[in-house]
């Protein structure tokens, strides 16, 4: 016999929301994929943005070469996606557009260098091993982003909306296991982006307590009593070596993993996982992915020409608006003319006895027959003799034939 499955009861409509499904719900929702043909790494570095960006962001998203932003635009609001991050490469290199859905803006970054997961681990000596901390999303720590510059307010406008708002009141530090770090350098503009997740470790305990703490059971062998093994100074813990007290705090909630309890005191660490990318800000469009230039990084504008590109674009706005215009028009006058003719179609009452019902002839054989004779005595100088087109002409459907007793013979088969 196969298995049994449990049933498990499906959510009621109308039922009443639980605090996780409230923060799926209010949550901005992103997609983050490729356009045209890339690399290998691209497309590894697009998987690893996703992990990092989640979890409210498709993850098994499958887009191909083929696939056009309106084929993205036209599903984003039935999912309600807020964000898209696009990558794309050419000869030149790397470029990152980040935009927000439906109506925009767009920025625009060139990804001058970029590291894996996979890169990140290998180059180091303890790697972390993935665990729950991808479940919820990240925390965001932006550096130097601060300014009247419109760049830098619209960066962080942008970045900010891409993840889940917390409250500092209401936060559980159990969810919150991972960093996001964007850090602005003033002087080259440059933005570095890394991903850490947090590590919480007990203050005051030796290794030996440490590990008996994580539930492994030391070698006793050599020893008399465990209390010798316990007190036994011995090497400090490694977060007494590496940390400092400004990292050390009271923690006022529990946290995952042995020691990390409420009210005792822990040491905090990031471990980076990746991936690694260095950005630097090209250009800002209005409106997704056109529209009007509010920065750009290698051309400077007057205002003079900034008010002549605006009066270019409404021009061909008016001009696109008049040829809707006209093209409605003309669809309501062409079927209008097709309804007109319909009816006159309709109205026409033909009979089809008498419509179709040709005139008589008032000619006779005899007239034909004088006919003929008449134009064979002018043209040959002689009458005719009788019966001449008398006995040629040709036989009509009322006409009785000329054997009646005559029969066809049958065919030989």
């Amino acid at each position: 016999m196969g298995k049994r499955k449990k049933k498990r009861p499906k959510a009621q409509e109308g039922a009443a929301l639980t605090e996780d499904d409230k923060e799926v719900k209010d949550a901005p929702k992103s997609m983050i994929f490729r356009r045209g043909k890339v690399g290998y790494n691209v497309i590894q570095l697009v998987q690893d943005m996703r992990k990092a960006f989640g979890p409210h962001t498709a993850q098994k998203l499958k887009e191909s070469k083929k696939n056009s932003l309106k084929d993205f635009t036209s599903i984003a609001p039935q999912l309600h996606v807020t964000h898209f991050m696009c990558f794309n490469q050419n000869e030149r290199g790397v470029k990152l557009r980040v935009m927000r859905t439906p109506q925009g803006p767009t920025l625009t970054f060139n990804v001058l260098d970029y590291s894996l997961m996979r890169d990140v681990a290998n180059s180091q000596k303890k790697p972390h091993s993935p665990g729950g901390e991808f479940q919820y999303a990240p925390l965001l720590v932006m550096n130097n982003f601060s300014g009247r510059e419109t760049e830098k307010q619209l960066m962080t406008a942008m970045f900010q909306h891409m993840l889940p708002s917390i409250d500092v009141k209401t936060v559980k530090l159990a969810k919150s296991r991972r960093v996001l770090l964007l850090n602005l350098d003033p002087k080259t503009k440059e933005i570095s982006l890394r991903h850490y997740v947090v590590n919480a470790s007990p203050v005051g305990l030796t290794k030996s307590i440490k590990r008996i703490i994580k539930g492994k059971m030391p070698d006793l062998s050599h020893r008399e009593d465990i209390a010798d093994y316990v007190n036994n100074p011995g090497v400090m813990s490694d977060s007494e070596i590496e940390d400092t007290p400004e990292n050390r705090v009271v923690l006022s909630q529990n946290l995952p993993g042995r020691g990390n309890k409420s009210s005792q005191k822990s040491a905090i660490r990031l471990k980076e996982v990746g991936p690694r990318l260095t950005l630097k800000l090209l250009k800002i469009e209005q409106e997704m992915c056109g529209g009007q230039v509010l920065y750009h990084a290698l051309q400077a504008r007057t205002p003079e020409q900034i008010a002549a590109m605006k009066a270019e674009k409404e021009r061909k706005k008016n001009l696109k608006r008049e040829r809707k215009r006209e093209q409605e028009a003309n669809i309501k006058k062409k079927e209008r003319m097709k309804k007109r003719k319909r009816d006159d179609s309709e109205d026409e009452d033909y009979d089809s006895e008498e419509d179709l019902e040709l005139p008589e002839s008032t000619t006779n054989d005899a007239d034909i027959e004088d006919d003929d004779a008449h134009w064979f005595k002018q043209e040959v100088g002689v009458a005719p003799s009788s019966g001449m087109f008398g006995e040629f002409r040709k036989k009509r459907s009322g006409d009785k034939p000329r054997f009646p007793g005559r029969k066809k013979k049958p065919s030989k088969k």
